[in-house]
């Protein structure tokens, strides 16, 4: 989607609307599964690697012009996951502007 919406030379509204759709249903079944989950990660258990793998996606939502309004959630998710130590000094190593 952030392609289409970003960096693609030409306007292509059908291909950003089908990717827009498809980022808001998967975040629809993100917030399913955490409230399956009990909210702290997507998989019972706690943090694991499918939240490592879903986290950088989510996080961008912002550089997509997506909201998370819908999905509080997963809203929630992301700043729990946000707020690890770990995580937190992954991004501070990442150059500015890489990680928008």
């Amino acid at each position: 989607m952030n392609w289409f919406r970003h960096y693609h030379n030409q306007k292509n509204e059908d291909a950003l609307d089908r990717y827009v759709a498809q980022a808001n249903r998967t975040f629809e079944v993100l917030n399913g599964q955490l409230e399956k989950s009990g909210g702290d990660s997507i998989l019972p258990g706690g943090f694991s690697a499918v939240d490592a793998h879903f986290y950088p996606w989510v996080f961008q939502h912002s550089f997509a012009q997506l909201t998370l309004e819908k999905y509080p959630k997963l809203k929630t998710w992301l700043d729990k996951i946000g707020s690890r130590k770990d995580v937190k000094e992954a991004y501070e190593k990442l150059p500015k502007g890489k990680h928008a």
